[in-house]
């Protein structure tokens, strides 16, 4: 399956050309995986909405 994964090959292509080596490519996973992580942490910290606003911007706000 890892033969069909875009963001494998991508990574693949950019190794193959030069353009970033292996270790470039952990850090930019260990870079995502870090802003992930925050974000989760931010969202868990983050209070609960209000019922009243639930349906708001779910689609767009009336003009």
């Amino acid at each position: 399956m890892n033969e069909r994964d875009p963001i494998r090959r991508f990574e693949a292509e950019l190794v193959e050309f030069g353009i970033v080596d292996r270790a470039g490519i952990d850090a930019i996973r260990d870079s995502v995986r870090a802003e992930i992580a925050e974000a989760i942490a931010f969202a868990k910290e983050s209070p609960a909405p209000e019922i009243a606003n639930l349906e708001r911007y779910v689609y767009t706000e009336p003009a």
